[in-house]
């Protein structure tokens, strides 16, 4: 049984997310994430049973759905060092995280 790769899902006409996309894809070392635009319809398909706002950035891995700073956290956790470090913002509030993403 083959293990699904954490998918990024992002919004492929915003200069910033696709930003984000070619930082992530710079720094991930082990090449272990998907991407995926929201535009599309494996985007919806991937969301069907999530709110598919087209406004932020989402993670979909093992753990479940995350979105906006939280999603933004687990990609950092998992790349290169110094950007592995912003992990310890997850213990900021979620409403203060969301707030600064925002």
């Amino acid at each position: 049984m083959t293990e699904k790769p954490p998918t990024v899902l992002y919004d492929g006409e915003c200069n910033l997310c696709n930003g984000a996309v070619n930082f992530i894809r710079r720094h991930d070392s082990e090449g272990r994430y998907r991407f995926v635009p929201l535009a599309g319809a494996e985007a919806h398909d991937l969301l069907e049973d999530h709110d598919s706002g087209c406004d932020t950035l989402h993670l979909l891995d093992d753990t479940g759905h995350h979105d906006r700073s939280s999603a933004v956290l687990r990609i950092a956790a998992d790349l290169r060092f110094p950007w592995s470090l912003l992990r310890f913002l997850r213990f900021v509030p979620r409403s203060l995280r969301d707030a600064c993403y925002n």
